[in-house]
C-alpha cells in the first residue's frame, strides 16, 4: 500500500480530482485574502495518483472513496486492500470514449482484416464475429487508423462487446480514443 510514505491509488477516470481537505485563508484587513494553507487533493494522471500516508484519515472520509447512494466511489487503493469496479489495467470508459492500456496484437484480429472494407469489419464487430475488442481496436490502431473501424469497435466495447448486430454504429464524427492519435481518413 506505502512506498517511503505515500499511498498508490488509481481510479477509472484517468484525470480525476478529489478535494480532500479545503484551503485555509485568513482575511487581511490590507492585503485581502490570503491562503495559509493549500487545499489537499488528489489528482490523477492516467488513473493513478499518490498521496502521503499522512492524508489517509482524509482519504477514508472522502465520498469519492467511501463511495454512497449520491456519490459513485471513484478512488481505490491500488494494492488491491479494496476491489475496484474495473480492471485499471484494461479498458475503461472516460468521458464518453474508450481507453485501453498500451498492449501490441500479435495477430490481426481476422484473417484478411487488412485488405477488408472498412464496412465488412463493421458487419463483423457488431455481429459479435470478432472476439477480443481490446486487441482488435489495437490493432487497428497500429495499423490502418480508419475511423469507422475504430468507432464501430469503440462503441462496442462500451456497449458490453457488440451483441446487438441491429445497433447502428453510424457517428457523425469519429469517437476514437486519444491514446492512439488521430484517425486516417478513409475512402470506401
Amino acid at each position: 500500500m506505502s512506498t517511503e510514505g505515500t499511498i498508490q491509488l488509481i481510479s477509472p477516470s484517468l484525470r480525476f480530482r478529489a478535494t480532500l481537505e479545503p484551503s485555509k485563508s485568513v482575511l487581511d484587513p490590507h492585503a485581502g485574502l490570503i491562503t495559509v494553507e493549500k487545499a489537499k487533493q488528489v489528482r490523477f494522471e492516467g488513473g493513478r495518483a499518490s498521496i502521503p500516508v499522512s492524508w489517509l484519515p482524509l482519504l477514508e472520509a472522502c465520498p469519492a472513496f467511501t463511495g454512497g447512494p449520491k456519490s459513485k466511489k471513484m478512488i481505490f487503493m491500488a494494492d488491491g486492500s479494496d476491489t475496484p469496479d474495473v480492471d485499471p489495467g484494461g479498458p475503461r470508459a472516460a468521458r464518453g470514449a474508450i481507453t485501453a492500456s498500451v498492449r501490441r496484437a500479435s495477430e490481426a484480429p481476422v484473417a484478411g482484416w487488412d485488405d477488408m472494407a472498412a464496412k465488412a469489419i463493421v458487419g463483423l464487430v457488431t455481429s459479435g464475429q470478432v472476439r477480443d475488442l481490446v486487441a482488435a481496436l489495437t490493432w487497428e490502431a497500429e495499423h490502418k487508423r480508419r475511423a469507422t473501424v475504430m468507432t464501430a469497435i469503440t462503441k462496442a466495447i462500451a456497449n458490453g462487446s457488440g451483441e446487438d448486430p441491429d445497433e447502428a454504429v453510424v457517428a457523425d464524427e469519429p469517437v476514437v480514443p486519444e491514446v492512439f492519435g488521430a484517425p486516417v481518413p478513409e475512402e470506401d
